[in-house]
């Protein structure tokens, strides 16, 4: 399936600057409109390449991750750890509502994948939208309630102490075998 223009437009883009609100916002992190503007495109050309013009479904949703873990990281200057993990929950939420909402609402309007794909414009969006209604209810409560799951700082102290005690553990070990 190659995506139009206005697809691209309608859908892609929004999808994308959701997933990546929602990613952040679980674990509390709060980014700039510019950043967050500039990831979307990135994201958006990469998911565009993967699909489009490499036709790599399937695989593309472990490029994508691998993908927006590595533009968190560069971009928001997170550690690796909060970034695998902010991408993680983002395509969890979305890979999930998919999942569960698209059988619904194919089954709830009378019709079926090669319909969704080649029909009308109007009927795309519909349902695309309705599968993104979780993202959308998560992405409210993170904005007006301040909702997440997880606080970046807490992970934050967590990794640091692990990796804090890692390198202790390393270098009683190093001593032990120089020895």
């Amino acid at each position: 399936m190659n995506l139009s223009t206005i697809q691209i437009l309608l859908h892609i883009v929004p999808e994308s600057f959701l997933l990546i609100y929602v990613s952040l916002g679980l674990i509390n992190i709060k980014i700039k409109l510019q950043q967050h503007i500039k990831i979307t495109i990135i994201y958006t050309c990469c998911l565009i390449l993967l699909r489009d013009i490499l036709n790599l479904y399937g695989l593309h949703i472990i490029f994508l991750f691998l993908s927006l873990t590595l533009l968190f990281r560069i971009f928001i200057e997170i550690s690796w750890n909060l970034a695998i993990i902010a991408s993680l929950l983002g395509f969890i939420i979305l890979l999930l509502s998919e999942l569960v909402l698209f059988p619904l609402v194919f089954q709830y309007l009378n019709t079926n994948i090669k319909t969704f794909i080649n029909n009308d414009l109007i009927l795309f969006s519909i349902i695309f939208y309705l599968t993104k209604l979780p993202s959308l209810i998560m992405s409210l409560m993170i904005y007006f309630f301040d909702f997440h799951l997880l606080n970046s700082e807490y992970l934050n102290d967590i990794f640091d102490f692990h990796l804090l005690n890692s390198e202790y553990l390393n270098d009683i070990f190093n001593f032990t075998n120089a020895n």
